[in-house]
């Protein structure tokens, strides 16, 4: 009689920065519950993976939980996988945190557990092509990959659900497919049509292997008013299933199904394929399929080329890697950073699908925060010294100009000649974290339509990096109205181009930039040349911005410069916004303000304790409001919060070959 093997287990991990509340209501929600419950079906075997966050904070605020896990990995119910600890994104870090990530989950699983883990997960999941060396080296001999992955490698159907290997320089790593049409939601399918799913397996032969390891974070949706044992009973029902069906369908871990079967099936995989990865990175996600017949795969990486934030927050992991690297003497110290630096390179932070990802501040502040606390500590009285670094941070080709103190990282890119990192290192925070929004594949007006009831709905993209000091040039008559409702356009050509670096003095601690470009005056076009002097003290950022016209006429207009700032919240218990005197409370409408007549101002960040004040030169007049995405989340569209948005206006007349000037000084403050 034909029969297929099933591996069923679930996985548990956690957002970073999540607090003990967050992670107790976890635990009481789909942890407890899904456990309690196995632990009753005995004769249901499971394969179970829990990142290193989660299994610390079960170690620390429910020690019983690993009492039970241990009982039922003694009687051969439950096998736990290893992988890396905090969940990073394989693909796009280097090869010694692969290694140190899996290796120090393994180490934690074994002292624990008294068992080194032999399988490996990896979250959503993610393919590296260098897999096969860097598991072996671990002692891991297997892992679990979609069978989108295996078709887009050219596996046939009638070969999908059997278990492969590949090889990399002669290392081999067995892979176990998942069922993707059942993998996603799970615990929302009737348990009898799970079995149907997997009777349809079943006629291939005794050998296949269908495997379902499902978000166990999920659990709680089985939970329902007035039904609080259906997310319970839903488990029982499967085992009870299975167990009717158990000579079509043989339940067994995933070690015990590789132990029984020697594989025979090679595939080499050529990238990530998951629905989740092609819905984020193309506008149209049906188009999954090549003229071939093959299932599309992609990189991770694409997802650098699609987020500006993205790409940033690599180069600053890799940036801070190096630096990791080279700490030399405390092993201590070189631990804690290491540590610091593996917490953010956890995969959430980097894109955007199934979750918030990329679109969450706070989860890229965390991240930002354990870079930032990495950098700190490698920075060692006696060898760290403040300096001006050039390099290529971002690996676009071009050096980007870096400012590193004990108080401030300051990072400049001739793009704009923007600030595109702003870290105060004593709240460990970067200021500059704020969001480029852009199309996404839900995004088409009639799936807004349907779910924000609207026939028509204006969606927020960027066409620039929102980030510090942007440099604008519209007319006298453009108003706050209409700059908030984008009825305006940009009269000059200094967005998004390129600057040139026109002096750098190192010890002064000052780069200049500059850039002759075009402004749209009526009918004319008006060369007028801008310099932007950054010099730095401590706490303390000053820009200087020097207008020449160079065309021979005088002309009105308005010149801007646009400050996006990273705050935990726009409410007003976290965040306000005053004048310099203090005097105007009526300016804390944190979501909408416009004020004349200024020259300077306070944000207060209440959550880090920390004030940033401004000031300027030259009176100008204030426009700011709160940056929201339009993004889709648990199934409905909302408004994402993302930064704070300032623009200093001054209304100019630009006199044939006379200087006009301005200096804009921001000063931290720790409350």
């Amino acid at each position: 009689m034909k029969s297929i093997h099933l591996v069923f287990g679930a996985q548990w991990d956690i957002i970073p920065g999540s607090t003990e509340q967050e992670f107790e209501e976890l635990y009481q929600k789909t942890l407890k519950p899904f456990v309690s419950t196995l632990y009753e079906i005995e004769k249901l075997q499971v394969t179970l993976f829990f990142s290193g966050t989660i299994l610390e904070l079960l170690e620390k605020l429910h020690p019983e939980f690993f009492n039970i896990l241990d009982e039922m990995m003694k009687r051969q119910q439950v096998e736990l996988l290893g992988g890396g600890y905090y969940s990073p994104a394989f693909s796009i870090i280097p090869l010694n945190d692969k290694l140190g990530q899996i290796e120090m989950l393994t180490t934690y699983i074994r002292s624990h557990f008294g068992k080194r883990p032999r399988g490996f997960w990896s979250s959503q999941p993610f393919w590296d092509i260098h897999f096969p060396t860097t598991l072996s080296s671990c002692g891991l001999e297997y892992c679990f990959l979609n069978d989108y992955a295996f078709q887009s490698s050219g596996v046939k159907a009638d070969d999908l659900f059997y278990a492969h290997y590949t090889e990399e320089l002669g290392k081999n790593i067995s892979i176990l497919p998942l069922l993707s049409e059942i993998q996603q939601d799970v615990f929302l399918a009737d348990p009898k049509y799970i079995i149907r799913a997997l009777k349809m397996k079943s006629r291939l032969n005794n050998r296949g292997v269908v495997s379902i390891i499902a978000d166990g974070t999920q659990f709680q949706k089985m939970m329902q008013p007035g039904n609080n044992n259906r997310r319970i009973d839903w488990l029982k029902d499967l085992a009870q299933c299975l167990e009717s069906s158990k000579k079509h369908i043989r339940v067994l871990t995933a070690a015990e199904y590789i132990k029984r079967f020697p594989l025979t099936r090679k595939v080499y995989l050529n990238g990530n394929y998951s629905k989740s990865f092609f819905h984020a990175l193309y506008k149209n996600g049906k188009n999954r399929v090549f003229s071939n017949g093959y299932i599309k795969s992609t990189h991770f990486k694409q997802f650098m080329n699609k987020y500006h934030e993205s790409n940033l927050l690599y180069a600053k992991m890799m940036y801070t890697n190096v630096s990791v690297g080279q700490l030399r003497g405390d092993k201590y110290r070189k631990l804690n950073a290491k540590e610091e630096l593996w917490k953010a390179q956890n995969h959430t932070g980097y894109w955007h699908g199934d979750h918030e990802g990329i679109y969450s501040p706070r989860l890229r502040s965390e991240l930002y925060k354990n870079l930032i606390n990495a950098e700190k500590v490698t920075r060692v009285k006696g060898v760290f010294f403040t300096s001006i670094i050039s390099t290529d941070f971002d690996f676009d080709g071009e050096n980007e100009l870096l400012y590193q103190s004990n108080e401030m990282n300051v990072y400049v890119h001739l793009n704009g000649g923007i600030v595109f990192e702003l870290d105060y290192i004593p709240v460990l925070h970067n200021y500059g974290n704020s969001l480029t929004r852009q199309h996404e594949h839900y995004h088409k007006q009639s799936l807004l339509a349907k779910l924000i009831q609207k026939p028509k709905a204006d969606i927020s993209v960027d066409s620039y990096p929102r980030k510090i000091f942007c440099d604008h040039f519209f007319s006298h008559a453009v108003t706050f109205q209409g700059w908030k409702s984008g009825q305006f356009q940009e009269a000059g050509d200094f967005l998004n181009t390129h600057y040139t670096l026109k002096d750098l003095k190192r010890e002064q601690r000052q780069i200049t930039l500059e850039r002759t470009g075009i402004i749209r005056v009526g009918k004319s076009q008006c060369p007028v040349y801008v310099e932007k002097k950054y010099i730095f003290k401590k706490n303390t950022v000053q820009i200087c911005y020097t207008l020449i016209n160079k065309s021979p006429k005088t002309f009105e207009i308005a010149f801007a410069s646009e400050l996006n700032t990273s705050f935990a919240s726009p409410n007003k218990d976290d965040y306000s916004l005053i004048d310099q005197s203090g005097k105007t409370p009526a300016l804390c409408n944190s979501i909408m303000s416009e004020k004349d007549q200024m020259t300077g101002m306070v944000m207060e960040d209440r959550i880090a304790g920390t004030r940033l004040n401004w000031n300027s030169s030259v009176t100008f007049s204030l426009w700011h409001q709160a940056v929201y995405a339009n993004i889709y989340r648990s199934g409905i569209m909302i408004d994402s919060y993302q930064h704070m948005c300032d623009m200093l206006v001054w209304k100019i007349s630009l006199v044939p070959e006379k200087e006009w000037q301005v200096t804009v000084e921001l000063v931290f403050e720790k409350v």
